[in-house]
């Protein structure tokens, strides 16, 4: 809390303390208002002094950090970007591509559908800005309990530079985002 919302919190609470009787009940009678007076101020006050602001968690975290929301009914239990799928679940997890060398990213989640209800998932591959070239992915979740399934993009057809595999549902709602980097073969 800022020094100044401390301030305020505490001059809210003295207000309230002195309209209130021994009962701890607000006072019904109104104040007595003085009239105004006018008064010439020779000096400015002194600015306050200036406060260190943290950096905001986004900032601090890692830019390569997947996100789940936190939510009731669906929502993702896990989100892993791979260069593949083994036995119908992704492959090691990677978060860095690198063109020429790495053929596809693989953006594999599973979902927990609580109340079995059938939904519609979207499955977009955004820049940092939300933009995509092209129409997200839409995938039926039938009524069950338990879904997973995945989508990959092709890597040498993409810019160098961030990417992130974005979750909705049914284009709504924010799910989940696993954010990938794509790099340039090194030069040897």
């Amino acid at each position: 809390m800022t020094s100044t919302a401390r301030v305020a919190t505490i001059g809210a609470l003295l207000a309230l303390i002195a309209c209130s009787d021994d009962s701890g009940e607000a006072a019904l009678e109104e104040p007595v208002v003085e009239p105004a007076t006018t008064q010439e101020v020779s000096e400015p006050p002194e600015p306050p002094e200036p406060v260190e602001v943290e950096p905001a968690a986004e900032e601090a975290a890692d830019p390569l950090a997947t996100t789940l929301v936190e939510r009731d009914g669906i929502h993702l239990t896990r989100l892993v970007t791979s260069a593949e799928i083994v036995d119908h679940g992704p492959g090691a997890p990677q978060q860095v591509f690198t063109k020429g060398t790495d053929e596809k990213a693989y953006c594999f989640f599973q979902l927990e559908n609580p109340e079995a209800t059938a939904t519609r998932i979207m499955l977009s591959w955004v820049d940092p800005n939300g933009e995509s070239p092209n129409p997200p992915s839409i995938i039926d979740v039938p009524a069950q309990q338990h879904f997973a399934n995945y989508r990959y993009t092709g890597i040498d057809n993409r810019r160098v530079g961030e990417l992130a595999c974005l979750i909705q549902l049914d284009g709504r709602e924010q799910l989940g985002r696993a954010p990938i980097r794509i790099v340039e073969v090194a030069a040897e």
